[in-house]
């Protein structure tokens, strides 16, 4: 009730984009009202233009001929242990798991008992200067995040400024307003 009242009292309520207004349960009472106004993320992606000499010595030490990159904290709404078992399916293919959390030692079971541990490697928290490489290095960038707790995915943006194909799951929410099915990606 707190809520509901104090979003009708509003003059203006801010969303990133479109999609959080239209997904959100908790905007209904009020979706149908002037009073949004969408004010994206601002993002200074000019440090994501050029592949840094990096990005070569990374695909060097990866031994990847088909490089898969995914980035985040290790809990479970980010989807790790899916991408990580679908690595099955990709011969050849090795997975670069960047940041930490506290399913990472389950991440690496999953690994071990879906028989790729050895095509996973968990790269840990990179270091911010360090990013731009990683997503040049990488053929494909996946988000796979299965939970409307992943509202956004910045990462995704990062890709892009890259030049890389993103693949997200369907959320429904701003991941997808970001990621196209088909335009900017594949959901």
């Amino acid at each position: 009730p707190f809520l509901d009242h104090s979003l009708r009292a509003a003059d203006a309520i801010i969303a990133a984009t479109p999609a959080h207004v239209s997904s959100s349960e908790q905007l209904l009472p009020v979706r149908e009202t002037a009073r949004f106004r969408i004010v994206p993320y601002g993002f200074d992606l000019t440090r994501f233009e050029r592949r840094p000499a990096l990005a070569d010595e990374i695909r060097r030490r990866l031994c990847a001929k088909f490089l898969v990159f995914a980035l985040g904290r290790h809990v479970y709404y980010k989807g790790f242990e899916f991408l990580i078992r679908a690595l099955a399916s990709l011969p050849g293919a090795v997975l670069a798991l960047g940041g930490q959390g506290p399913i990472t030692g389950e991440l690496q079971r999953v690994a071990r008992e879906a028989g790729v541990a050895a095509r996973v490697r968990f790269v840990g928290r990179i270091p911010d200067e360090e990013l731009p490489a990683w997503y040049h290095a990488c053929d494909v960038f996946c988000l796979p995040s299965v939970e409307r707790a992943e509202a956004f995915g910045i990462v995704q943006v990062e890709a892009m400024a890259c030049g890389k194909p993103v693949v997200c799951c369907q959320l429904g929410n701003g991941v997808n307003w970001v990621n196209r099915d088909g335009e900017t990606g594949l959901t």
